[in-house]
């Protein structure tokens, strides 16, 4: 059976599972190396790492946010659905 290739000796599992901890500095220096050298050679694990940079940096930025939102409710009325239409009119 062969073996898989752990870059910088730690696996991806593990990546994931201490990615949190590594982004908040509150992993220790050695877990720290191993998971940057990991990072450096695995591709899956270093779009993992930038995708949740990203997704705090919008989430943590509101006004980013709130004007997204603001632009999509202003730009597109609210049509109601083929169901809408059919059971929630008032018959007369």
């Amino acid at each position: 059976m062969r073996r898989r290739r752990r870059p910088g000796g730690i696996s991806c599992k593990k990546i994931v599972r201490e990615l949190t901890n590594y982004m908040e500095g509150l992993s220790d220096a050695s877990l720290n190396i191993k998971i940057e050298k990991h990072i450096e050679q695995c591709h899956k694990c270093r779009n993992l790492l930038e995708t949740t940079q990203k997704m705090l940096q919008l989430v943590g930025d509101e006004d980013a946010f709130l004007k997204a939102f603001e632009k999509h409710t202003k730009t597109e009325p609210e049509v109601p659905s083929q169901t809408e239409k059919k059971y929630c009119t008032k018959k007369k």
